[in-house]
């Protein structure tokens, strides 16, 4: 009769402790981002530390969180709804004593504890909250709740650009600032030791000398008429006349008109001169007006 007492003893005593173990894995550490409740555990009235984890989503009541984030319970005998072990601890459970209870809390991240004044059965902790699990005298966990986590980066944030700045201003080319003032090319083959001096073989468009031109004394023939076929004259002086008189269009033509001219008042002179001695040689004295000779002038002459 002893024996069957017991063992309805026991059969009660079971069925009055509900025993929940673990959801499934969790973090071990808070939740990343408010998709989730953290829930920290104090062991430290069992000899224990202070474990916290993650329990994802959102959680309906406090103990789907403790499960969520990876925590057995178990029920105080004939009391449902009050938890009497967390992990199996303590062992055994010793009903509900007054000084030494799991006692419930909630948190904001980065807040403080507060008691809960609903049961973890019906209490539906919001996702971004702390839950918080202390056993003792009422004592809240011996860890401030985490902080709040980091804010996710903002979607349209452009990454950061790698390429230098141009130093350079807008329009400028390396060398513009030694390139010559009249913006032309230097021919590349031109000996640098050849210095500024050339011979003038071309004249300016105006017809006076090259810039280039020698600056000796004009030649002593410059000034008479150029041959026909005669070699190159040497180059006169700028403002020289007979540089303008050679260099003028049609200024060979001119000399050779005067020539013409000269050469047939010389020829004029000399025949008056002619005749003036042979009248003289003859008798008949000259005539200033050229007058009428005698008839037979004409046959001395002959």
């Amino acid at each position: 009769m002893n024996r069957i007492a017991r063992l309805a003893a026991v059969a009660v005593l079971g069925a009055g402790l509900a025993v929940a173990a673990p959801a499934s894995p969790a973090a071990a550490a808070a939740c990343p981002d408010a998709r989730g409740v953290t829930v920290v555990v104090d062991f430290a009235g069992l000899g224990g530390g202070v474990a916290v984890r993650c329990a994802p989503g959102d959680p309906a009541t406090g103990l789907a969180a403790l499960t969520g984030a990876g925590f057995g319970y178990a029920f105080v005998p004939r009391q449902p709804g009050l938890v009497c072990q967390i992990d199996g601890l303590p062992n055994p459970c010793n009903g509900a004593p007054q000084d030494a209870y799991w006692s419930y809390w909630h948190a904001e991240r980065g807040g403080s504890w507060q008691f809960s004044s609903r049961g973890a059965g019906s209490f539906d902790p919001t996702p971004g909250t702390v839950e918080g699990w202390a056993f003792g005298a009422a004592d809240p966990p011996g860890v401030p709740p985490p902080a709040p986590p980091a804010p996710p980066p903002p979607a349209d944030d452009d990454p950061p650009d790698d390429d230098p700045p141009d130093r350079d201003p807008p329009g400028d080319e390396p060398g513009d600032a030694d390139s010559p003032a009249g913006g032309g090319d230097v021919p590349a083959d031109r000996d640098p030791s050849a210095g500024g001096d050339e011979r003038p073989q071309d004249r300016s468009p105006a017809g006076g000398p090259s810039a280039g031109g020698s600056s000796g004394p004009p030649s002593p023939g410059a000034t008479g008429p150029t041959p026909t076929g005669g070699g190159t004259a040497a180059p006169a002086l700028p403002g020289d006349p007979a540089a303008r008189t050679t260099d003028e269009p049609g200024g060979a033509g001119g000399g050779l008109a005067g020539l013409v001219v000269t050469a047939t008042l010389v020829g004029a002179l000399a025949a008056v001169g002619i005749w003036t001695a042979r009248r003289r040689r003859h008798g008949t004295p000259a005539t200033p007006g050229g007058g009428d000779e005698p008839a037979g002038g004409a046959a001395a002459d002959g």
